[in-house]
């Protein structure tokens, strides 16, 4: 009964802990976003407190979604009355900040379930995508109407600055914190791995410092090479990674007036921020799918390589002879049982046709067969007199089906 008591009181420590932390995070978040705002727009430009607060729901059960909501909106509150928002539109942009998180999360969690692996959610990554792309939307129309009714703010002046800041926000955080996991960090430093993460790191930090270190030419574009690297290398942590790397380096240039959007001559800060957001959504959009296509192609490779590997263990285990070959009879497998049945190895049974092995009477049958399998009969038994090596003959039973799902470029095979 004490322990019991003792593991609620604990559980409850954890959970207030974890609030207090969430307020804390997104009240610190919301504060450097509104830092970065310039001229009369009321709106950040770039919000990375609305992708946080995501990824932290995706990564915890539903039950605890109206306490996370309520902290992450409350600090997104204190930083508005902080920075000198008004009241107005401080809760105003706050409720639709999570407005927009409850919109992308929702349908996410629905078909993922409770299961938030980083890998297992990339299943899932076509509904992020486009919840990136609608939620934010919807919240900017919100905003807008309220602020064009309630304030005569024009519409468009509000959305162009909300829409691109939520989306980013959302691309570039809610990945980082989805791979926050300690294992994750583990495997991408363990021993074997190290010096490839560090090398496509500093490939990636390198070019990218360079390039937002000069206001001369616009090399935007030599950073998309090595931010595929690392997705290339290092999957979808390295990706999450890489593209909020790309995004700290060049939001400190672009602030700092250096960098390709240095050139954009008259513009102002906002501006430049502006197309630097849409310039990381681009390369983002190029990235992740890019490294969805590897998770799933090396998921299948995985799941071709079980499936082989049980196959051969079924076949080499089995006490009946197993034989896989091509439509013109070569043979391109044998089980190990076809030595305890008939004599002959393995090593002899491979490659073509060993038709001289096949009764001189029952060989018109073997022949048959193999012809009507080639132009598309599907299953055949027959029943036939094979030589052992000792030189008498065993009466055996071929179950002969033909498999038409071969790869490209594949006639076909035979298992008999």
């Amino acid at each position: 009964m004490q322990s019991s008591a003792v593991r609620i009181r604990s559980d409850a420590l954890s959970r207030i802990t974890g609030v207090s932390l969430l307020l804390g995070l997104a009240f610190a978040t919301s504060v450097l976003g509104m830092l970065l705002i310039r001229g009369n727009s009321p709106i950040s430009p770039i919000w990375f407190t609305s992708g946080i607060l995501l990824g932290i729901l995706l990564r915890s059960p539903t039950w605890r979604w109206p306490e996370l909501l309520g902290a992450g909106l409350f600090g997104m509150v204190l930083a508005g009355f902080a920075t000198g928002q008004s009241v107005f539109n401080g809760i105003l942009f706050a409720s639709c900040s999570a407005l927009e998180v409850v919109v992308v999360a929702a349908p996410i969690r629905r078909r993922a379930g409770a299961d938030m692996d980083p890998e297992r959610l990339l299943k899932f990554a076509r509904y992020g995508v486009m919840g990136a792309a609608f939620a934010p939307a919807l919240s900017g129309l919100l905003v807008a109407l309220v602020l064009q009714t309630a304030k005569s703010v024009p519409f468009w002046q509000t959305f162009v600055v909300w829409y691109p800041a939520g989306a980013l926000g959302i691309v570039i955080m809610t990945p980082l914190v989805l791979v926050a996991q300690r294992r994750v960090f583990a495997r991408m430093v363990s021993r074997g791995q190290r010096w490839t993460t560090f090398c496509a790191f500093g490939l990636l930090a390198t070019t990218s410092g360079a390039v937002f270190s000069q206001e001369v030419t616009p090399l935007l574009s030599a950073i998309l090479p090595p931010l595929l690297y690392v997705a290339f290398k290092r999957g979808f942590a390295g990706a999450s990674i890489g593209v909020a790397l790309v995004m700290c380096i060049g939001l400190a240039g672009t602030v700092l007036g250096h960098g390709p959007l240095a050139l954009m001559r008259g513009a102002s800060l906002s501006d430049k921020i502006l197309a630097l957001q849409f310039f990381m959504i681009a390369a983002s959009l190029m990235v992740f799918p890019a490294t969805i296509v590897l998770s799933e192609r090396r998921t299948l490779r995985r799941t071709l390589m079980d499936s082989e590997r049980r196959y051969r263990t079924l076949a080499d285990y089995s006490s009946d002879i197993i034989v896989r070959s091509s439509l013109d009879g070569t043979r391109l497998y044998v089980s190990p049982a076809a030595e305890e049945v008939l004599g002959w190895t393995v090593v002899e049974l491979l490659g073509a046709a060993r038709i001289d092995l096949v009764h001189p009477d029952d060989r018109h049958l073997f022949e048959e067969e193999l012809a009507e399998l080639s132009r598309g009969l599907a299953t055949s038994t027959i029943v036939y007199r094979c030589r052992h090596k000792r030189g008498h003959y065993i009466w055996v039973e071929s179950a002969a089906r033909r498999v038409s799902d071969a790869g490209p470029g594949q006639a076909g095979e035979i298992i008999r």
